[in-house]
């Protein structure tokens, strides 16, 4: 365990102590303030991607490693990002590329080994390997020295290197095919909704000139037997 004080939060006594916690994930804490620093430093805007751009990127970590992409969801309605093996969840303020990258390092860990901790040596290796793929003007060395100033523990280069292209091709062209398929159900569906939108406002439109000419032809009114008339017509229609 790296033994520095937190450089980030130096007057928070809750965090140095929560930093020197002996726990099985002792680096937790630490992995946060490291992160909270880059958002600072690095300017990244919360809500900055859209799910479709944060899934991306959580399918081509994923894929180097020959790992299934979990599916990603809005996650509405929680307080911070969530991580299983089989789904992510990003809340709308956590759409943005450093909890995007921590989210889909959580799978790898997972995966290389179930029992490590879950901020751990393996974990922050995965991170300071992918985050400056996906932060401009981040490179590999400046995130290894950051994560160092902070007393992060990371395990070597030699752990977490990936399996090569040619073991994990099958499973990105096969994702390839799963997306595009994906992408063109999406935009029928879109095409649909937009067809059914139009259809609703014509008919919006069309009982709005019925009405206006109503009230040209009856200013006073309808007739008694023509309003019957009308009532029993629509409910007969809507019922067929």
């Amino acid at each position: 365990m790296g033994e520095g004080i937190c450089p980030w939060k130096k007057s928070n006594s809750d965090c140095k102590d929560q930093c020197k916690e002996e726990c099985y994930d002792y680096q937790r804490q630490r992995v946060y303030c490291w992160e909270e620093s880059l958002h600072y430093d690095l300017d990244e805007e919360e809500n900055s991607l859209s799910l479709e751009e944060c899934s991306r990127i959580i399918d081509s970590i994923c894929l180097r490693y020959g790992i299934s992409p979990p599916a990603v969801k809005d996650g509405r309605g929680s307080k911070t990002a969530s991580c299983l093996p089989s789904v992510i969840q990003l809340p709308k303020l956590y759409r943005e590329r450093i909890t995007t990258v921590h989210e889909a390092c959580h799978i790898l860990s997972v995966y290389k080994d179930p029992d490590a901790p879950a901020h751990g040596p393996l974990f922050v290796r995965y991170l300071v390997t992918w985050l400056p793929e996906f932060i401009l003007g981040l490179t590999s060395t400046e995130c290894v020295r950051r994560a160092r100033a902070f007393g992060l523990d990371i395990a070597t280069e030699e752990e977490c290197v990936p399996p090569s292209y040619k073991e994990v091709r099958p499973l990105m062209d096969q994702n390839r095919s799963i997306v595009a398929t994906q992408n063109l159900i999406d935009q029928k569906s879109r095409e649909l909704k937009d067809l059914l939108q139009r259809e609703r406002l014509q008919k919006w439109e069309l009982a709005s000139r019925i009405r206006t000419a109503q009230r040209r032809v009856f200013p006073a009114g309808l007739p008694e037997k023509v309003s019957l008339h009308l009532k029993f017509h629509r409910k007969s229609t809507s019922s067929t």
